[in-house]
């Protein structure tokens, strides 16, 4: 399926049958926040494709006629309730492979459930968590970063003092071969009026590298990769 932006209401389960590629049309995305899949302010959303793909042009991108932005998400959530994603892969975007936000009504997504879900080649970061309460991910895999700092396989960063990042749970998930952190937190923009954080990698991997590599490969020194986990 070749498409332009879509936008995903409440109350919605969309099912991606094995093979199937959601490919974003060529010469589409014209705009900054462009994103393949987007729900606003929306619950009750399931959306499972295991053995599909979501699939963008991140170098394109780059050059005219568009405009430098690295919002153009695979997925992207802002401000949303209930939400299940379930199996997907997701890469080459123009930004996160899978973004959670807030919204100007809603400071922050809650309960969301990512689960074995992979998120390779994307441009800014594998993903990112700006504002999340309830926040569940596992058996997810993020890999391959590169475009634009930070660069990280997952990223948890909010951007005002009045969002948040509570409960937020990654288990069971593998993080490789990023050009940035494997795993960033930074929470300059809170202050001691936001609420407490709580965030929690359970059982997780962070590698330098591919799965597999060879001693001699980790030896060079333009090997990608800053930290395994960065706290600022």
């Amino acid at each position: 399926w070749i498409v332009s932006p879509l936008a995903l209401r409440s109350d919605l389960e969309l099912l991606l049958e094995p093979g199937v590629l959601l490919l974003a049309k060529r010469g589409e995305f014209q705009g900054g926040g462009d994103s393949l899949l987007s729900a606003n302010n929306a619950e009750n959303l399931i959306i499972r494709g295991y053995g599909a793909t979501l699939r963008m042009w991140k170098k394109g991108y780059q050059n005219p006629p568009y405009t430098k932005a690295e919002w153009r998400m695979g997925v992207a959530f802002y401000g949303c309730q209930k939400i299940l994603v379930e199996g997907l892969r997701v890469e080459s975007s123009g930004g996160d492979g899978i973004y959670i936000g807030s919204s100007a009504k809603n400071r922050w997504c809650e309960e969301v459930v990512i689960r074995n879900c992979v998120c390779h080649d994307n441009f800014r970061q594998g993903i990112s968590v700006i504002s999340a309460v309830n926040l569940l991910v596992e058996d997810c895999v993020f890999s391959g970063t590169q475009g634009t700092p930070p660069a990280a396989g997952i990223d948890l960063e909010p951007d005002t003092p009045d969002e948040r990042l509570v409960h937020c749970v990654f288990r069971n998930c593998r993080v490789e071969d990023n050009h940035g952190n494997g795993m960033l937190v930074y929470l300059k923009p809170l202050t001691r009026e936001s609420e407490p954080v709580s965030i929690r990698f359970e059982n997780c991997v962070a590698r330098m590298g591919r799965a597999g590599a060879a001693p001699s490969e980790l030896a060079h020194l333009d090997q990608e990769g800053v930290s395994g986990i960065a706290v600022g």
